[in-house]
């Protein structure tokens, strides 16, 4: 388990990886993000594929779950909750063609896990759920871990996950999709169902996705469900009528509105009283963005995130 504010991530050369170069690779090996090449070698359940940057989400999750696991064990009665929506099956093979733990195992295997009462891991996929069922069996922690089995497209199935156990106390979330899709009432019912008081570590993707695709969605009518994506993932109907997204799209300015997408998203979650921390970069693919009611919470983000994933200070 781990010892330190560093994540102990367990890894091992996946000799039978493709080591898939691009999506259509991808989409050949695999089924659902689940591996249909491969299976685990530590114990022979499924996994998943991810970039080889996910260790630096791992990073800085695995630090701001033991700071806020340890900080917060003597508060709230000991009524601690982790969450994680798009957990995965637990273990993943990386695209340079190596086998690690995922999200969830590197919380699961964080040393601060005993401060935490209930955990809840909800994915779509029933493989994925049932692979990472049986990991969480296998560490002897199903009386305060769970996978189950919901749609973040559905707000009622998580809701329900969510709620299928009676939790009062201090929640930390983390929102893990792999593009900008899972609707903001979706964002609302998470907060809403996960505890007393949740915070909030989501995985941004307007650097890849909404980049990739903004100024045809702010401009061109074949575009339409892009931007309708788009508008439930912020829960702002009107962001495409706005005048700055429209000169910055005929200005064909994708990073301006990038940074445009985020401070809407930012103003959605305000409304919720959530207030945002700076965006952290991940490689130069996506960001992670922290969201909490509280200033506690935005001081432990800022502590998890001084170090970076090489060891070195962070100056942003």
């Amino acid at each position: 388990m781990a010892t330190s504010l560093q994540a102990k991530v367990r890894e091992c050369k996946l000799d039978g990886c493709k080591q898939c170069a691009n999506r259509a690779e991808r989409s050949h090996n695999s089924e659902d993000g689940i591996c249909i090449q491969n299976v685990s070698l530590f114990d022979g359940l499924p996994i998943r594929c991810v970039g080889e940057w996910a260790n630096e989400k791992i990073h800085y999750l695995s630090r701001y779950f033991q700071i806020f696991a340890t900080g917060m064990k003597d508060k709230w009665d000991g009524h601690l909750r982790y969450v994680e929506v798009c957990s995965g099956p637990g273990r993943c093979s990386t695209r340079d063609g190596y086998e690690q733990d995922g999200t969830s195992l590197a919380i699961l295997n964080n040393e601060a896990v005993r401060h935490i009462s209930d955990s809840v891991f909800i994915d779509c996929n029933r493989v994925a759920v049932k692979a990472l069922q049986s990991r969480i069996d296998s560490l002897s922690l199903s009386h305060k871990a769970r996978a189950t089995v919901a749609d973040y497209n559905a707000p009622a199935s998580i809701r329900r996950a969510l709620t299928e156990r009676p939790f009062k106390g201090l929640a930390f979330c983390l929102i893990d999709p792999t593009s900008c899709d899972i609707p903001f009432e979706t964002v609302k019912t998470i907060a809403d169902s996960a505890g007393g008081k949740c915070d909030l570590l989501i995985s941004f993707f307007s650097n890849v996705d909404f980049k990739r695709n903004a100024v045809n969605a702010a401009l061109a009518d074949s575009f339409d469900d892009a931007r309708q994506k788009y508008t439930r993932f912020l829960g702002c109907p009107d962001f495409f009528d706005r005048k700055e997204v429209t000169d910055a799209a005929k200005a064909n300015k994708s990073v301006q509105l990038a940074h445009i997408f985020r401070a809407a998203y930012a103003e959605s979650l305000a409304k919720l009283d959530y207030i945002c921390a700076d965006p952290v970069p991940v490689s130069d693919y996506y960001h992670l963005l922290f969201a909490s009611k509280h200033a506690k919470g935005l001081e432990f983000w800022k502590k998890a995130t001084k170090v970076a994933p090489n060891g070195e200070q962070e100056l942003f």
